[in-house]
């Protein structure tokens, strides 16, 4: 009787929880009381009840915290791995690429090829070069700590099969980064526990392959080396993964950030000049431009997401003259009216393993008229 009658205390009270509700989604509503359909009642009361039960938030988050932490168990399976050693997985199309669950069929790879080609003669035309530069999941570098029961399936996934069938077909240059960051990782930690995305040491080592890459064929400097940068670890509040399970405030990630020691060549210029698109959360990130004090250096377009965070933004656009960055809402189209508009030398397509299927997705190929 105790139990039943203490929530009911507790509301009386007035007391005020403080835990804020990391469920991502908008509490019920207060049914209208209607004496004359007094039976519809208790069926709409019940969800709103259950969004507003005293301390509600504060249990939910302990049981999460409890079950994550110490039974080494998601509270969110279809969204959260826990992984060793406090290694945290996002559960989604991450894992369906590594494990190969997801794979083109050959009509998606003809798609994706065909965009490619379309892109690579549209920049050519406008004296530009298409380039592709596929960024590695924490999947692909760090699959050791993944729970034992995450199986890949036999063959290649669609990131092997992509690259593949490019290089087989085309003359697009397509960069594969996962055997380098496989690499570097011997030289410590690239990516934080409870985030999908790479710390700052895991942005150094990619800045230095791609420049290298880029510089076979561009009169460009050569990458900074590590010596240039001072090297912080940093206790600091969790990353992406633990917010989805609403621990980015208890559960605490180690974050490695590197500051360059000497002055980099480039700045980043106010001021966007290209309209936002609607429904773009981070319309402030859509598009940055850099200046290089050398103007004589090839001008950059790069098409991104979050994964070219500010560090590789300013380490990048240091070996180029003018920089431009776009964010298009995780899509990775050509943006050829952009395109027009900055006259690179280089367009720069970096796109993360999960999303190796934006060339099928997102297609630019102005589709043929049937007569």
């Amino acid at each position: 009787m105790a139990l039943l009658l203490l929530p009911g205390a507790v509301w009386l009270s007035g007391w005020k929880e403080k835990t804020i509700s990391f469920e991502n989604k908008a509490p019920a509503r207060w049914p209208k009381f209607r004496p004359a359909l007094l039976d519809s009642f208790p069926p709409q009361y019940e969800p709103w009840y259950n969004d507003h039960f005293p301390a509600r938030n504060s249990l939910i988050f302990g049981y999460n915290y409890v079950y994550a932490r110490y039974f080494h168990k998601s509270p969110k399976p279809s969204m959260v791995m826990i992984g060793k050693a406090g290694w945290l997985y996002m559960a989604n199309n991450e894992l369906n690429i590594y494990t190969g669950k997801f794979r083109f069929d050959a009509s998606d790879l003809k798609k994706s090829l065909e965009e490619l080609e379309y892109r690579r003669k549209a920049c050519a035309a406008e004296g530009a070069e298409y380039r592709v530069v596929i960024i590695p999941s924490k999947f692909s570098v760090y699959p050791e700590y993944l729970p034992d029961y995450v199986k890949r399936y036999p063959g290649p996934n669609a990131t092997d099969q992509l690259l593949a069938y490019v290089r087989q077909h085309s003359s697009v240059k397509i960069f594969d980064l996962r055997p380098a960051m496989l690499a570097a990782k011997q030289n410590g930690q690239l990516y934080v526990k409870g985030d999908n995305h790479w710390n700052g040491l895991g942005v150094f080592y990619a800045y230095q392959e791609i420049i290298r890459w880029l510089k076979n064929d561009y009169p460009i400097p050569a990458p900074l080396p590590l010596t240039d940068f001072s090297i912080r670890d940093t206790v600091q509040r969790g990353g992406n993964i633990l917010e989805m399970i609403g621990m980015a405030d208890l559960w605490k990630d180690v974050h490695t950030d590197l500051k360059p020691a000497v002055r980099l060549a480039s700045s980043e210029k106010s001021g966007a000049q290209y309209p936002c698109p609607s429904g773009f959360p981070y319309c402030y990130e859509y598009h940055l431009v850099f200046q290089n004090k050398d103007s004589t250096l090839p001008g950059l377009l790069v098409m991104r997401e979050s994964f070219t965070n500010i560090l590789m933004r300013n380490l990048l656009s240091a070996h180029f003259g003018r920089t431009s960055f776009i964010w298009d809402k995780w899509e990775h189209r050509l943006n050829l009216d952009i395109v027009r508009k900055e006259k690179p030398k280089v367009v720069l397509c970096m796109v993360v393993e999960s999303l190796v299927d934006c060339f099928e997705n997102f297609q630019d190929e102005p589709k043929q008229k049937k007569e």
